[in-house]
Order: structure tokens, then sequence, then C-alpha cells
């Protein structure tokens, strides 16, 4: 229900569910919605709400689960996700990620959680592709993975360990290709491997190892 003038809403719009519950309200100016949004569940809880300008969403906007805790809120400017950003898990009110948009691509640190509220990842976008150094974790909080990204690609030194802390692999990239000398390591601390990558391809002397520390293998690479 609401008022047309001249053939188009410019007023205040609810619509309503087949039960005759409210479904959603906007406001409309002009034949576009303009001003404040409501949407609501069958249980009559909020659903989402926010605001438009010219049909466009602007302003801060809140979604919601049916019980009422807070799913994701966000700010949006003509119609894109701007400014600081907040996403929870469906089945819990633990936060899943957090950070900020410029013109709807993430462009600043990031902050990804586990369920049980550990750090998952952590790590810097510049316009939407991962720049920076970047860590992971392991549910248990044991550092997992580190090292830097330029666009999107694995770039300069990195590293990873075991989830009881132990160095499984270090070595370097270079846009996204191993290069250079890598080391590899058994949860137990005994060496895996050892040789260099050129362009992300095996190059030269290799060696490997069993995990009681005997050398199982030892070859050139061309």
């Amino acid at each position: 229900e609401g008022i047309y003038r001249d053939g188009l809403k410019d007023s205040t719009w609810t619509f309503y569910t087949p039960s005759g519950k409210p479904d959603f309200k906007d406001e409309f100016k002009g034949g576009k919605k303009n001003g404040k949004t409501i949407h609501w569940y069958e249980n009559g809880q909020i659903s989402f709400e926010g605001n438009y300008v010219n049909d466009q969403k602007s302003g801060e906007w809140n979604w919601y689960k049916q019980d009422g805790s807070p799913d994701m809120k966000g700010e949006f400017t003509n119609d894109l996700r701007s400014g600081h950003w907040q996403y929870w898990f469906e089945k819990s009110n633990q936060m899943q990620q957090e950070g900020f948009y410029k013109e709807d691509k993430e462009d600043s640190l990031w902050t990804f959680w586990y369920p049980n509220g550990q750090k998952y990842k952590e790590g810097t976008f510049k316009k939407g592709m991962k720049n920076g150094s970047w860590k992971f974790w392991f549910e248990n909080g044991q550092e997992l993975q580190e090292g830097i990204y330029i666009d999107n690609k694995e770039d300069g030194h990195w590293s990873s360990w075991y989830d009881n802390g132990q160095l499984k692999d270090d070595g370097s990239f270079k846009l996204g290709l191993m290069i250079g000398a890598w080391k590899g390591y058994y949860d137990n601390g005994k060496p895996n491997y050892a040789g260099t990558y050129k362009d992300g391809v095996k190059d030269g002397a290799w060696m490997y190892w069993w995990n009681n520390g005997i050398i199982h293998q030892q070859g050139k690479y061309k």
C-alpha cells in the first residue's frame, strides 16, 4: 500500500506476504527509492535495513539472522560497497571477516577468523587484490603460512609450518613462480627435500630424504 503521484510511487510503500504479514517497506519519491528500506522475515524479525538515494544503496546497511543477531553490516556509496564492513558466521555470533572497501573492492587490512574465534588469515588488499604481507593460521592458533603477495601472486620469501610448529617448506617466489633454493622438512624436523627452482620448474641438483633422515633419492634436473 502507498500513494501514487502522476503515475509514480511517491510515499512510503508497504508490501505484504500472502499471509498478510509485512514483507518489506520502501520510501519512494518520484518513482525512485529514496529513504529507508526495511525487509522482514516471516517471524517478524528484521531481515535487513538500509537507505536508498535515487534507487542506489547509500549509507549504512545492516543484515540480520532470523534470531536478530547480526549477519553483516557495512556502508554503500552510489550502490558500491565502501568503508568498514563486517561479516558473521551463519550459525554463531562469531565474526567471520572484516575490513574496508573502496569502490566495491577490498582495499585495506582484512582479518578472517575460524568459527572458534581463532584467526584464520590476515593481510592487505589493494583494489581487490592481495598485496603485501599475509599470514595464515591453523585452527589451533599455530602459524600455517606467511609471505608476500603482489597482485594476488606470491612474491619473495614464503614459509609454511605443520600444526605442531615444525617448519614444513621454505623458499621464494617471483610473481607466483617458485625460484631459487627451496627446503622441505617432515613434521619430526628431519629434512624432506632440498633443491632449486627456476621459473617454477625444478632445476639443478635435488636431494630427497626418508623421514628417518636417510637419503632415498638424489639427482639433477635440466
